[in-house]
């Protein structure tokens, strides 16, 4: 079986159609994560800025206590 040109560039764009699906999985996967970091970033920020300020608040009863 012969190959045209047309048969070809139909393969080629088979092939560049599936490339793009797959580049698109991997960055909505990588989107994902990223989204899940941040999160997980804010949670800590949060949790730390809420342990400052419960320990801001033990320093100024033990220094009203002295």
């Amino acid at each position: 079986m012969e190959s045209t040109i047309q048969d070809l560039g139909a393969l080629g764009e088979l092939i560049g159609a599936i490339g793009v699906l797959i580049t698109l999985i991997y960055l909505a996967h990588q989107i994902n994560q990223n989204t899940q970091q941040l999160h997980q970033n804010t949670l800590t920020a949060k949790a730390a800025a809420y342990k400052s300020d419960e320990m801001a608040e033990v320093n100024r009863i033990l220094e009203a206590a002295s």
